[in-house]
């Protein structure tokens, strides 16, 4: 591999990773685009890690992805202040590797499931989308309502899989590999989505989440509806 590869053709090949998916396409991409040889399977799955990890494709203490435009000039973004405390993530952590099995079902065993990536943010898929959109030139396409609309669409492609499959169990234990890697793209795109609405609507959707969290917390006292599951409204004459 060429060492002279810059952070921006890493940041454009993880890109073309996630819209191409096919290896084999992503190098005819960037012998297109690049008129050098491409990045191997193994390099372009190491960029996404980095990425998914860090907020980067160079890994800890480099800038993040969104700082180069696709032509390898830097701009100014936002950066993230959570750069110095991703230093004190175990190596363990760091290299644990993705898995789509589910790790753990909270059904009283004592297990509970979390996402593997501790570091991605909303901020860094909502920067991802935007790199994205700006280069194909789709902003003119991204009103509130359109976003909203492909938002929709998404959430009946991700409920198709679960059609006339009965009652599910927790972990989807009964689903093959393949629907469970459907059911993670469709997830992927209906959040994908989410955040895009968020930001064509110009609301701050972390800030707004842990505000939801803090008013359905009155709404829903732990002592008073423990166990149950009835609607807000009704445990106020109670």
């Amino acid at each position: 591999m060429n060492e002279s590869v810059t952070p921006a053709q890493k940041a454009q090949g993880v890109l073309w990773l996630l819209e191409l998916k096919s290896i084999e396409n992503i190098k005819q991409k960037w012998l297109d685009t690049y008129k050098c040889e491409p990045p191997s399977e193994n390099e372009l799955k190491k960029w996404m890690e980095n990425f998914t990890k860090f907020g980067n494709v160079e890994g800890d203490h480099q800038p993040h992805m969104s700082s180069f435009t696709l032509d390898g000039e830097a701009k100014h973004s936002a950066s993230f202040t959570d750069q110095q405390h991703r230093t004190e993530k175990s190596t363990k952590e760091q290299n644990a590797p993705l898995n789509l099995q589910p790790q753990s079902f909270g059904d009283g065993s004592g297990h509970h499931f979390s996402f593997n990536d501790k570091t991605t943010t909303l901020e860094n898929i909502r920067q991802l989308h935007e790199d994205f959109s700006n280069e194909r030139d789709w902003n003119q396409y991204h009103s509130p309502r359109n976003i909203l609309l492909a938002l929709v669409g998404e959430v009946g492609e991700l409920a198709e899989i679960f059609q006339w499959k009965n009652e599910v169990k927790k972990g989807i234990p009964n689903f093959t590999d393949a629907e469970r890697e459907h059911v993670g793209e469709e997830l992927s795109d209906v959040l994908i989505y989410l955040i895009r609405l968020a930001d064509r609507c110009e609301i701050d959707l972390p800030s707004a989440a842990l505000k939801k969290f803090e008013k359905n917390a009155k709404k829903y006292p732990a002592k008073k509806v423990y166990g149950k599951s009835k609607k807000y409204n009704e445990y106020q004459s109670s």
